[in-house]
């Protein structure tokens, strides 16, 4: 009897534990990536990748119903090649997008659902251009339109391969539902194993 408690408690609390660590942001249903650079404030983003707590899912990806639009777009290039799916940020492959040369040039991806989200990565043109990439902003906002996260000052020029993985602060307010059911069988089960210690030591 003692075994069996020990060990259902142990899996238990490992069970408890991970769920606990696969917090993330939110809420999430738009990404938005803008340049705050003035003069020449045209941009290009190779790709943008959204990743879903817990799955690890690419949700920006159009392939799993991420969709884009831009505040333009140049030279060919069409906002949806930032959720492609592909990285490649050599302008002649054909999947970047290129911004014309207004203020806040930027690109936005709405969600197909709202998503909780562990990071989000940026890959920037690499053949290129870098300097039109080293002042970006990011915003991610809730269906309603609310800011949820904002970083600035975002340098892809400084990285080694024009990417730029952001992770995401945890925004839960309380515990799923799964987990405070399995605190509370924690609880019932510390509390069979008080009452079985006290029978047996009588």
């Amino acid at each position: 009897m003692l075994r069996l408690v020990t060990s259902s408690l142990a899996l238990l609390l490992a069970f408890a534990v991970s769920s606990l660590a696969e917090a993330g942001l939110i809420d999430a249903e738009q990404i938005v990536v803008t340049t705050a650079r003035n003069p020449n404030p045209s941009v290009q983003i190779a790709e943008v990748q959204a990743f879903e707590t817990g799955t690890g899912i690419n949700v920006a990806e159009s392939a799993n119903g991420g969709s884009a639009s831009a505040t333009s777009e140049t030279f060919g290039t069409v906002a949806a090649d930032v959720i492609d799916g592909n990285t490649n940020g050599s302008f002649g492959a054909g999947s970047t997008w290129h911004s014309g040369n207004e203020l806040n040039a930027g690109v936005t991806i709405d969600l197909l659902a709202a998503t909780e989200l562990d990071s989000v990565t940026i890959w920037g043109r690499t053949d290129c251009c870098q300097d039109r990439q080293n002042d970006l902003t990011l915003q991610i906002f809730d269906g309603m339109g609310t800011l949820l996260f904002e970083q600035q000052n975002i340098d892809l020029q400084a990285t080694a391969n024009q990417s730029l993985e952001i992770a995401l602060p945890d925004t839960a307010p309380v515990p799923e539902p799964a987990s405070i059911a399995i605190w509370s069988l924690i609880g019932f089960v510390l509390a069979g194993f008080g009452y079985y210690r006290v029978r047996h030591k009588k």
